[in-house]
């Protein structure tokens, strides 16, 4: 990598100007500030404090669109975008990378229910078909005579499989007979339950798992590209990760310290006595605000009269009180200030309005394609399009009947 060159005001001579200008301004600032206050003329204080603090973030703004146009700065802020941005991509491979676990997990549980299924299915067909081969006419029931069978068969009655509560309405049949009619059916149905297949037949299971397998194939096989694209933009950060730390000492602070100062040392002290000097400037503006907004306390003498000695007193009174006489009296004077009443004020406060959470329901997979493991769509027909499904940026396994994937990048109704 080539070398970063140093950034500072000699290589901007215009910076040098604006900031040897800001240097002075500032410090004329503050010593006036400080002559005026002295003075107590509060108004000039806070009008100089004013402008100075004005030209200052104004200052402090020009030099910051100074910064960030440096080509160096470009590079950087360059750099940093295209990390923010392959860093997302490499979450959102990690993301999907992890729904194809769980696709894995589903398609397994999937196999598994439709073979469990499939097995209740042919052991409900074997008990069905074994008690309806069970019949009425050729049965061994005790108690149970030809006559009885034919009143049997003629309600319907031909085999275990029809053995129910209508017996009880079909004269002759008490109820022992009624028992009898019955241990037969459940002797039938042990039988049947005892040599009830364990297992479905191997060709149709081997039908299961190999559909299954497609799926799993083309799950690893999204799995494996969506690998390889994280491993490709994992390589790409770590190029451009080096250069980023490079250049991450140059940073705001340290340009503006540059420009200010021609050394290290003296950028330093030029921003201390900036920063002292906006500080001490505005105390003064606060204090002079605070001392123009403290009223002044009037006193209203009130004269009361004890004619108990004599003395010669001369008491000269304000303009308000008219006739200023000699008063041989002993005058007792009472001071009542004027208070005034500084109202307490109470803070406000802002309600934010209450947001509900919002809660994501469990997908039920029933009727679901499963070319779209992570949502539910059902298969075609009819077929579907984009518009007509409110799923966004989901993961599409071949076949995708509906083409919700036009690129074949394994993202279907991308945004």
């Amino acid at each position: 990598m080539d070398k970063i060159p140093d950034i500072n005001f000699k290589n901007d001579p215009l910076i040098k100007k604006v900031s040897r200008f800001l240097l002075i301004f500032q410090g004329c600032a503050f010593f006036i500030g400080i002559i005026f206050a002295g003075f107590h003329i509060n108004a000039l204080v806070l009008f100089i404090a004013f402008v100075s603090i004005v030209i200052f973030i104004g200052a402090i703004i020009w030099l910051n669109i100074r910064y960030k146009t440096n080509p160096i700065i470009k590079k950087r802020t360059n750099l940093n975008l295209k990390a923010a941005s392959i860093k997302a991509q490499i979450q959102v491979h990690s993301t999907n990378i992890h729904l194809t676990h769980t696709a894995k997990e589903q398609l397994q549980k999937d196999e598994h229910n439709e073979l469990d299924v499939a097995l209740k299915n042919l052991q409900r067909s074997f008990v069905l078909t074994g008690l309806s081969n069970a019949l009425i006419l050729n049965a061994t029931i005790p108690g149970i005579g030809p006559k009885l069978k034919e009143r049997l068969i003629a309600n319907g009655i031909t085999n275990a499989a029809r053995v129910d509560n209508r017996i009880d309405s079909i004269q002759g049949f008490g109820e022992a007979k009624l028992i009898e009619i019955k241990n037969w059916r459940n002797m039938i149905l042990t039988e049947l339950n005892y040599n009830i297949p364990k297992e479905i037949p191997i060709p149709q299971s081997e039908a299961i798992k190999k559909k299954f397998e497609a799926h799993h194939a083309n799950n690893e096989a999204q799995k494996q590209k969506l690998q390889e694209s994280k491993t490709k933009f994992e390589n790409d950060l770590a190029q451009i990760q080096p250069r980023i730390i490079e250049l991450s000492p140059f940073t705001f602070k340290y340009y503006f310290q540059k420009s200010i100062g021609s050394q290290g040392k003296l950028g330093i002290f030029s921003s201390v006595l900036l920063l002292i000097s906006q500080i001490c400037l505005g105390s003064n503006a606060t204090a002079a605000a605070i001392v123009s907004s403290i009223p002044t306390a009037t006193s209203t003498p009130t004269i009361t009269s004890t004619p108990t000695a004599t003395f010669t007193a001369t008491i000269t009174l304000t303009s308000t009180i008219t006739n200023t006489p000699t008063i041989t009296l002993t005058p007792t004077i009472t001071f009542t200030p004027t208070i005034t009443n500084t109202p307490y004020v109470f803070s406000t406060f802002t309600l934010l309005p209450y947001i509900p959470p919002v809660f994501t329901p469990t997908l039920n997979r029933t009727n679901c394609d499963p070319s779209y493991p992570t949502v539910c769509i059902p298969p075609p027909p009819p077929d579907l399009n984009c518009s007509d499904i409110p799923y966004r940026n989901f993961i599409v396994l071949p076949p995708d009947p509906h083409n919700f994937d036009g690129n074949h990048d394994g993202i279907g109704c991308q945004t």
